[in-house]
């Protein structure tokens, strides 16, 4: 209120309830440490390039928004007691998590076999694989009796 100039009706009267109210005061909130947490990262020509700078920005950079992550901290507080603000934070962190997987698919695009080093390990989505299929494949890919028995 104090930021505003505005006493607490004069707020509440722009917003249709509390909950659209902290929703709208979460978005800001979230906006602001996205847009601090990605500062450089597109700058970046690779996916490696671009995940050192977005832990760089977190370790380099204090957070825009004072109190700390605006995810972590709603999430605790609206719980089950504010479902449009629950459903605000449930959509910023599918964002962060497309974003990563966004980053990490591009890079795995851009590799080569001579990019590849001994023990390096990688994790996939989960994909439900039937014999039948893996015989399929093997049939019209690579049809050497050890792979179709």
């Amino acid at each position: 209120m104090e930021a505003t100039g505005l006493k607490k009706g004069g707020i509440y009267r722009h917003f249709s309830s509390k909950e659209e109210l902290a929703a709208e005061a979460f978005d800001y909130a979230w906006e602001a440490a996205w847009n601090a947490r990605l500062l450089h990262v597109d700058e970046k020509a690779n996916g490696i390039e671009k995940l050192k700078q977005l832990i760089a920005n977190f370790v380099e950079h204090r957070s825009p928004v004072a109190g700390g992550c605006p995810i972590l901290n709603t999430a605790i507080d609206a719980d089950d007691g504010n479902p449009v603000l629950s459903a605000h934070v449930a959509k910023a962190v599918r964002s962060w998590l497309s974003r990563l997987q966004t980053i990490v698919d591009q890079q795995i695009e851009q590799m080569y076999l001579e990019d590849l080093r001994v023990g390096q390990k990688f994790t996939s989505g989960t994909y439900v694989m039937e014999a039948v299929w893996i015989k399929e494949f093997a049939a019209e890919f690579d049809p050497q009796p050890f792979h179709l028995d």
